[in-house]
């Protein structure tokens, strides 16, 4: 069962409520395209939540 976030997406396939509805007539070819736009809207959820890097503490100089 899908749910929906924010900007519309499944939560787990991250298709648009329009994809999902029209999954059933669309062309393997259409099916692909939409596979790919899935992983490009994954990978950018990724790094949107990837967290900053934090920032390593200088080691103090030893002279």
């Amino acid at each position: 069962i899908c749910q929906t976030d924010e900007r519309g997406y499944c939560r787990g396939c991250f298709r648009s409520r329009e994809e999902r509805f029209n999954w059933q007539t669309m062309s393997d070819a259409q099916k692909q395209e939409v596979l790919r736009l899935c992983r490009q809207r994954l990978l950018r959820k990724i790094r949107a939540n990837k967290p900053e890097p934090a920032e390593e503490p200088q080691q103090p100089s030893l002279f």
